[in-house]
């Protein structure tokens, strides 16, 4: 599977894959605009199956959205988008990334801590439980 940035003026394919990776919740993409992002779409065979979004701002850099399409879970695609990020922020002179993740997708907390996040706080948002997690970078 090749990984590849993308424009962002052109995200059709990340907000596509952003709707197929979380059917049923509110578009969290569509309408927004992404000035200090950087993304990157996870391909296999010219078909995009994952993706990660980086916010870049001038003291923090935090991964804001990642997605595996189910048919590209367990092959450890999430991982190597973290680690795309994660490279990308410490060529760029960041020495932390931050996230927050559900508490109930273990499957995604799992593949930030694999990659080395250590828990930062726990947010509750109404009946959400949100597990804010960092990685630093060096």
């Amino acid at each position: 599977m090749a990984i590849t940035i993308q424009q962002t003026e052109d995200l059709q394919a990340i907000h596509e894959l952003d709707r197929a990776c979380f059917p049923g919740d509110k578009p969290s993409l569509d309408d927004k605009k992404w000035p200090t992002h950087v993304w990157w779409t996870a391909e296999d065979d010219g078909v995009p199956v994952g993706y990660i979004g980086l916010n870049l701002h001038p003291e923090v850099a935090s991964v804001t959205r990642v997605g595996v399409l189910a048919s590209a879970r367990r092959c450890g695609l999430q991982k190597r988008l973290i680690r795309t990020a994660q490279r990308y922020a410490r060529r760029h002179a960041y020495n932390k990334l931050e996230t927050y993740v559900l508490t109930e997708n273990l499957a995604s907390l799992r593949g930030f801590v694999s990659c080395g996040w250590k828990p930062l706080k726990l947010e509750i948002q109404g009946a959400r439980q949100f597990l804010w997690l960092y990685s630093v970078l060096t």
